[in-house]
């Protein structure tokens, strides 16, 4: 029972990591004109209430979003049921030396392999 415990724990950390190692790359990949520093992941966990529907609201949103790529290019596939999500906050830094703090949350495929949708917080 122990070692079972122990594999579960283990696994879950390790999914933590691959979605905060995601996240960021994403967001450096879709941030225009900014610096981002100061990244901390939170909660990581998953939910089925987030519907297909909503992350196409969500990703519309993010475009219009000054600080993102308007041409956010995601991971084709089908948008799942269940979602996991990452929540996180980071700095971002302007060419004039601007700092905006910002906060999000970052959903993912139960694989873990493609960002689904970003919304900031």
């Amino acid at each position: 029972m122990l070692i079972l415990v122990s594999v579960l724990v283990l696994t879950s950390c390790g999914d933590s990591y691959k979605a905060k190692g995601l996240a960021k790359y994403f967001l450096n990949e879709n941030l225009k004109d900014a610096d981002m520093s100061g990244y901390t992941a939170g909660k990581f966990d998953k939910t089925a209430r987030v519907t297909p529907e909503r992350i196409e609201q969500i990703r519309a949103e993010l475009a219009k979003q000054k600080e993102f790529n308007s041409n956010i290019n995601y991971a084709p596939g089908n948008i799942p049921d269940t979602l996991f999500y990452l929540r996180v906050k980071f700095n971002l830094t302007d060419n004039q030396g601007n700092e905006k703090k910002c906060s999000g949350t970052c959903y993912f495929d139960k694989e873990l392999t493609r960002v689904i949708g970003f919304t900031e917080n």
